[in-house]
């Protein structure tokens, strides 16, 4: 039978053993050595994969993150000779992503492509009046652009200019204030929306602009020389993140360093990463487990085998897994069942496992609490089924047991029963 009742109630009952930090999800499934920016856009968390060089003449690739925890090719477009990925931001307020290239044996960069979540297409391959934010020889991942949310307008800031990219194309802007210069146009930049204004990290300094007047501050001393990694805003817990510090309006802290570029995922409510894996940030859990555990009780064939699929435990596959209990007499009154429970210590004030010698049943141990019994499918052919639906995903439910174990019912009243499994809710390697 399906067991949709154990998909709604385990996780009410069931405790998670829990740590917080950054954990490996996947693969991106790209070249070890090519860059890759992730973004948070109105679709979901994008990823933007390209060349680092023209030995690995590579297309530009965008990913969509899936919430399971990998990521799916979505759209690509090719490279033009000689070009590198260079800068990526969404700009919101048209609705697509922006993408820089740069030429592998030049300073300037004249090449801006968007993503509008089905398609690329060439935005800007001449600037205004000619005018080009020069990117300099900074590795990609250090190249300060971001949106800002009150103009909706996507600004770079390299070599001591400021400059704008509108729906026409890009423009050098005139700012008042003292503009930092960004030695080597290395430091990270974002939206905040405590203050309303951008944020720049370069080199211990720490860097506010107010797009709405075009001006500059320095705003405060940084606790590292930050360029490297991404500066995010965390809406979870309304702070700044970047690497392994977080700020929330006044003061640094430290936590868990991850991968050097982030975004935030507004369906699970993490931070997700890329720094040649995947990684998520949370109250998480070590990978999913199945383990055996106990003592059976044996028919005349043996043991019951009861085997649990990892598509029971893997939280966010969705779909149907398929628990069986194999090696069953072919015989009509061989009826299988499966216990589930939440317990594989304690059951109705007792402890576990249960002797059921009592009951007539030698040799014969109760290894989980029986909280729900369910009828198996299919006794007759020497195995019995059950269809159970997939947890969705819920960071609540990682770390978290339930137990099994399969029993049989033979005629004359004698049972069989298999090892109880733990299966503890998790996310795959």
């Amino acid at each position: 039978m399906k067991l949709r009742i154990l998909a709604a109630a385990l996780f009410l009952t069931a405790q998670a053993t829990a740590q917080l930090g950054w954990f490996q999800h996947s693969s991106l499934g790209v070249h070890g050595s090519t860059p890759v920016r992730v973004v948070a856009t109105a679709q979901g968390l994008l990823a933007v994969a390209g060349s680092d060089s023209a030995t690995f003449p590579l297309a530009l690739t965008a990913y969509r993150w899936q919430t399971p925890g990998y990521w799916l090719p979505v759209g690509s477009t090719a490279f033009p000779p000689g070009h590198v990925l260079a800068q990526v931001v969404h700009d919101r307020g048209r609705g697509v992503t922006i993408v820089r290239m740069k030429r592998i044996d030049q300073v300037v960069t004249n090449l801006t492509y968007a993503w509008n979540g089905t398609a690329w297409s060439v935005v800007s391959p001449t600037l205004i009046g000619g005018v080009t934010p020069i990117i300099g020889q900074a590795p990609p991942s250090c190249w300060p652009i971001a949106y800002d949310e009150v103009t909706q307008l996507v600004f770079v800031i390299t070599n001591g200019e400021t400059y704008q990219l509108d729906a026409v194309g890009w423009s050098r802007q005139n700012v008042a204030g003292i503009q930092p210069s960004v030695a080597m146009n290395r430091g990270t930049f974002a939206y905040n929306p405590l203050r309303m204004t951008m944020v720049l990290l370069s080199f211990n300094t720490m860097w506010e602009f107010d797009a709405q007047y075009y001006t500059w501050t320095w705003f405060a001393n940084a606790p590292i020389s930050q360029f490297d990694d991404d500066l995010i805003w965390d809406p979870s817990v309304q702070k700044l993140h970047t690497g392994s510090f977080e700020y929330n309006g006044s003061t640094w802290s430290t936590v868990a360093n991850g991968p050097s570029s982030v975004a935030f995922d507004t369906v699970s409510q993490q931070m997700v990463g890329y720094n040649g894996n995947s990684f998520v940030y949370g109250t998480r859990t070590p990978a999913y487990s199945i383990t055996p555990f106990g003592t059976g009780c044996p028919s005349s064939l043996g043991l019951p085998q009861l085997v649990v699929p990892r598509e029971a435990v893997l939280a966010g596959i969705g779909g149907n897994a398929v628990i069986e209990l194999n090696n069953i007499p072919q015989v009509p009154a061989a009826i299988p069942y499966l216990a589930i429970g939440f317990s594989n210590t304690t059951f109705g004030g007792g402890l576990l496992p249960y002797n059921l010698a009592p009951y007539g049943f030698n040799g014969c141990y109760l290894n989980v609490s029986p909280d729900w019994f369910s009828l198996g499918i299919g006794g007759l052919f020497g195995n019995g089924r059950w269809y159970f639906t997939a947890p969705l995903y819920n960071p609540a439910y990682l770390g978290m047991h339930f137990y099994v174990q399969g029993m049989v019912s033979h005629m004359f009243g004698g049972i069989s029963m298999s090892v109880g499994m733990d299966c503890m809710i998790g996310v795959g390697n």
